[in-house]
């Protein structure tokens, strides 16, 4: 019997050998576009192509290696993903023949904070490598994250505006407004009113957003409203916070005047205008003197900061790189706090991730700006940390960091971590209970205070937090609720909260969750509502045996008295005025009294070598009035001061000793 072919079957075959054929095709145009669109800088368009070849053909290894590097590349922390794929490819032959294999494999267990696995990979990285120096810079990130995420980072809270503010695209460079409530910024969200640059977001945009009554953020608007634009606008600086913006479009640096309700077109500033990119400024209160980034003048493109000043005749002088604070990497985004500190975000100095705030001082004597400060732990991260600006207690930063929401995220840095909260510790008739122990406790840590005769009690305790509070009598636990302090800066304050022993009121709400108290502060530096447990613990280590405590008794003294041990303050020659880190310490132990009621002070002048007794008597006299006058202004009773007459003598001169009793 003869076998017949079915004419149908050919066809079949024929169809699917073109349909595998066609199908291939268009995963190896996908896969080119994707390489292309990576080689380009263009991350989130290479992803896109290179997920779909994968979704396709989840072992085609180029894809697996490119679309690792766009995720190690892209604006947000995807390490994650780009780790996974990466260790999938592992002693593959493409691998193998890729020279940045085991860098993008260190890098991304870098970015996961696996530090002892990055370096061990860049160990395995052997013999000639054209990569040399980009393994160098990561070994000294590494080393760099290590010794910084390796101690505990107190004293200051950083916090995600949240999702009111920040999309899934990148959100920064945040600018506040005079009345700390509202801000300008920069954004890459999507908007259908407007196009996409090639990169596959949005252009850069200009919006605001301001709290309501409630602290809530509203809708972000935009005021950079030109339709159809094909441009970069971003926020650069508020000048004295109010009707003048400083911003960047498309390489250039503008000024613009708020009028009659709009921004008006603005103005190029020619003083810190180049042929290259100069994309961040800041302008003195002054307006005499501009610090600003470009590359202009860099030999390898990296951003470098330059300072130029108004002459006598109003001219513009030559900008003067700030050779002190450039590295052989970016350094961008300055910004000059109140106190004439210089903020920058580098790639470089002792850097941990991609950008890291740093600080510096400028010396006036020697007429060098001294060696930058990394700021460290929380406001720095493994993240790009960059936008960052200050004032008095409260800034913003824009980061990258793990937990965002997409790309880089404005963030909120209050540089106190501990409110005061004073009030009354009452029955129900309103009669004070003296000698009450109130325990708060929260995330294992415990705040306490005693109750004087009035029922009064002062504690510092962290905002944000649920506070697990017990009030005790005669050792006995009298009184439990949970309490919540809901931050607001604001110009009034509000801080106080009574406890109503025995009363039904129940500080919980009726899902059981802690009562929210509104705590309004107002953001000044020399408020000492507002506490660094961090300083304040550096304090106490300084003075005091922690050791000597033993078992705490709240029926007892609450600190012993031997703990403390003489804060001095200097001065210079022939001088009564405190200088501004004495005012510091001063705060310090005015935030110690106020955390101990039952403590007093014991101050004494010294008197000063080589002056005669009336003059050292005279002037110590001076210098203890003006102590006194400090302390009295930041809210200590004169009760609690005893001043002892008459210069002492002593080996140190020019001081004023505090002996806390």
């Amino acid at each position: 019997m003869k076998f017949f072919p079915n004419p149908c079957n050919f066809l079949l075959l024929a169809l699917l050998f073109s349909f595998n054929l066609s199908f291939a095709q268009n995963n190896e145009q996908l896969l080119k576009k994707g390489i292309h669109e990576y080689n380009d800088g263009n991350y989130k368009i290479a992803i896109e192509y290179l997920e779909k070849v994968l979704a396709a053909e989840p072992e085609n290894l180029e894809a697996k290696l490119y679309v690792s590097k766009s995720y190690l590349a892209a604006e947000d922390d995807q390490s994650k993903k780009a780790l996974s794929y990466l260790k999938s490819l592992m002693n593959s032959d493409i691998a193998t023949a890729d020279e940045d294999y085991y860098l993008d494999l260190a890098d991304a267990y870098f970015k996961q904070k696996s530090f002892d696995d990055a370096v061990k990979t860049l160990d395995n990285i052997k013999g000639e490598n054209n990569n040399s120096l980009d393994i160098s810079y990561l070994r000294s990130k590494i080393e760099n994250a290590k010794s910084y995420y390796s101690t505990t980072s107190k004293g200051i809270v950083v916090k995600n505006l949240g999702a009111e503010v920040n999309s899934d695209a990148s959100d920064y460079s945040a600018v506040m407004f005079k009345d700390q409530r509202s801000i300008l910024f920069t954004s890459r969200r999507e908007n259908d009113n407007y196009p996409q640059a090639k990169d596959g977001y949005n252009y850069e945009m200009i919006y605001k957003a301001s709290m309501d009554n409630d602290d809530q953020w509203s809708s972000p608007v935009i005021i950079d409203a030109e339709n159809n634009k094909k441009r970069h606008d971003a926020t650069v600086q508020l000048i004295n916070g109010k009707n003048k913006i400083v911003y960047f479009r498309d390489g250039d640096l503008y000024i613009s005047n708020y009028n009659n309700g709009e921004w008006d077109e603005g103005e190029k500033i020619k003083a810190v205008s180049t042929a290259a990119s100069d994309p961040h400024c800041f302008i003195s209160k002054t307006g005499n003197t501009i610090v600003f980034s470009t590359n202009y003048y860099s030999d390898n493109e990296s951003l470098d900061l330059y300072l130029t000043k108004k002459d006598k005749k109003g001219k513009w002088t030559e900008p003067v790189a700030l050779s002190h604070l450039n590295s052989e990497f970016d350094e961008d985004s300055p910004f000059i706090g109140d106190d004439g500190s210089l903020y920058f975000s580098s790639k470089g100095h002792k850097s941990m991730g991609g950008f890291d705030v740093f600080k510096a001082q400028y010396n006036k004597a020697k007429d060098i700006w001294e060696a930058p400060v990394n700021l460290g732990l929380p406001i720095n991260s493994i993240s790009d940390d960059i936008y960052f600006n200050i004032h008095e207690k409260f800034a913003y930063l824009s980061s990258s960091r793990e937990g965002g929401f997409g790309g880089l995220d404005i963030y909120s840095v209050y540089f106190f971590d501990q409110v005061k909260l004073e009030g009354r510790v009452i029955d129900e008739s309103g009669k004070a209970l003296a000698n009450a122990h109130i325990k708060m406790m929260s995330n294992g840590n415990v705040f306490e205070s005693i109750t004087d005769d009035l029922g009064n009690y002062t504690v510092f305790a962290p905002f944000g937090e649920d506070l697990k509070t017990s009030i005790f009598k005669n050792e006995k636990e009298i009184h439990k609720e949970t309490l919540s302090l809901k931050l607001s800066l604001r110009n009034s304050t509000k801080n106080t909260y009574d406890f109503v022993v025995n009363s039904e009121v129940s500080a919980m709400d009726k899902d059981g969750n802690a009562k929210t108290l509104d705590y309004f502060a107002i953001n000044k530096k020399d408020n000492n509502n507002l506490r660094n447990s961090e300083e304040f613990r550096n304090l106490l280590n300084s003075g005091f045996d922690p050791n000597a405590m033993g078992d705490f008794n709240p029926e007892k003294e609450l600190v012993n008295k031997s703990f403390f041990k003489a804060v001095e303050i200097s001065f210079l020659e022939d001088e009564v005025k405190i200088e501004g880190k004495y005012q510091r310490q001063l705060i310090d132990v005015v935030n110690l009294m106020n955390n101990h009621p039952k403590l007093k002070m014991e101050i004494v002048g010294h008197a000063e070598r080589g002056k005669s007794s009336r003059y050292n008597l005279i002037i110590s006299e001076k210098r203890v009035d003006t102590v006194v006058k400090f302390l009295k202004a930041q809210g200590i009773s004169k009760d609690r001061i005893i001043v002892l007459e008459g210069a002492q003598n002593s080996t140190n001169d020019k001081k004023v000793t505090i002996n806390l009793k």
